[in-house]
C-alpha cells in the first residue's frame, strides 16, 4: 500500500471512490471539489493502482485567548471490498503526521456514525465534546420576519461577534462549499433582527421536523426568546409542512433558557498538546 497526496489527475477515481461510498451524486461531489478541496488536503491509500481509501483535511482554528491552528478530519471513506483491513487508519495516522508537520496543535472529526467513536479512540482520538439535541413545537401563528441570506465572507466576522471565544472555525471558502450543501438540501442561511441568524435544513427522514445547525444570538440574551422564536416563525413560513424544530446546543450554562434535550457524544479531538474545554462550540457541519 501506498499513501499519496490527491493532484487534478485523481479527480476522476476520486469522484468515483465518493460516489461508491457515500453514494453522493455529481452535484456533490463538483460542490465540494471546486468549493473545498482546493484549500485543504487529501490523501488517498493505492492498493494493486486503485485509490482504495481517503481522507481529507480541512483548516481549522480554535479561536480562545490563545488561538490555535489545526484540522477537521472530512470524507474519510474506503472501498467496500477492501474494509476491516486497516487501510482508513492507515491513512487517517498520515494525515495527522502531515499535520503535525504543519504546526497543526489539533485534528477534530464528526464520525459518519456511534459506531466510529470507538475507532477514532483506539486511533487516539482521545477527546469528545457532546451536544444535547432538543425537540420543540412551532408555533401555530406567524409572525413575518424580515430576512436576508447570510452570505460566506460574512459568517467568519458575525459568528465571531455572537461566540466570542472557545469556538471552532474555518476559512470563508470552507464556509462557501456548507452553504452550496445547504441549498442543495433545501436548507436555510438567514440572518434577520440585528444581525442574528440560523443555519439548518428539514430533516432527512421526517419532513415534518426541521434540524436547527446553528443559531447566532446575542450571549446577553436568553436564546429561547427572541431569537428562536424569530426563527421559529422563519421556518414556519417557509417550510409549511414543518410541525417542529430540533435543535442542537452544547451543554453549557448560557442555554439554561432551555431545558431537557439527551446530551450526545458529537465530535473527537486528537491534540498532544492541548485539552479542550467540554463546552467548546463546534457546530455548522455538513451532516
Amino acid at each position: 500500500m501506498n499513501i499519496a497526496v490527491a493532484s487534478p489527475k485523481d479527480k476522476k477515481e476520486f469522484s468515483q471512490l465518493w460516489k461508491i461510498c457515500f453514494e453522493c451524486d455529481e452535484e456533490y461531489f463538483e460542490l465540494f471539489y471546486n468549493k473545498c478541496y482546493p484549500h485543504s488536503r487529501t490523501y488517498f491509500a493505492i492498493e494493486d493502482g486503485k485509490i482504495i481509501s481517503c481522507a481529507t483535511v480541512i483548516t481549522s482554528n480554535f479561536i480562545s485567548d490563545k488561538p490555535l491552528k489545526g484540522g477537521y478530519l472530512y470524507g474519510v471513506c474506503t472501498l467496500p471490498e477492501y474494509r476491516g483491513k486497516g487501510y482508513a487508519k492507515a491513512v487517517i495516522e498520515y494525515a495527522v503526521q502531515e499535520s503535525q508537520k504543519w504546526g497543526f496543535d489539533y485534528i477534530i472529526t464528526r464520525p459518519a456514525n456511534p459506531n466510529l467513536f470507538t475507532f477514532y479512540r483506539n486511533i487516539g482520538f482521545d477527546q469528545t465534546l457532546y451536544r444535547r439535541k432538543i425537540t420543540l413545537p412551532l408555533p401555530s401563528s406567524t409572525e413575518k420576519i424580515y430576512t436576508r441570506p447570510l452570505k460566506y465572507n460574512n459568517i467568519v466576522p458575525i459568528r465571531k461577534y455572537f461566540l466570542q471565544s472557545n469556538y471552532f472555525a474555518w476559512n470563508p471558502q470552507y464556509y462557501d462549499f456548507l452553504l452550496g450543501y445547504l441549498k442543495n438540501t433545501n436548507g436555510i442561511a438567514l440572518e434577520f433582527h440585528n444581525n442574528r441568524y440560523v443555519i439548518g435544513h428539514p430533516d432527512f427522514e421526517d419532513k415534518h421536523c426541521f434540524n436547527i445547525l446553528e443559531l447566532g444570538h446575542p450571549r446577553s440574551s436568553m436564546l429561547r426568546f427572541p431569537t428562536l422564536y424569530y426563527a421559529e416563525n422563519i421556518i414556519k413560513e417557509l417550510y409549511p409542512e414543518v410541525e417542529k424544530i430540533s435543535i442542537y446546543l452544547p451543554p453549557s450554562a448560557q442555554y439554561k433558557d432551555i431545558e431537557g434535550g439527551n446530551s450526545e457524544e458529537f465530535v473527537v479531538i486528537k491534540s498532544n498538546t492541548t485539552r479542550f474545554s467540554t463546552d467548546s462550540f463546534f457546530n455548522f457541519t455538513a451532516e
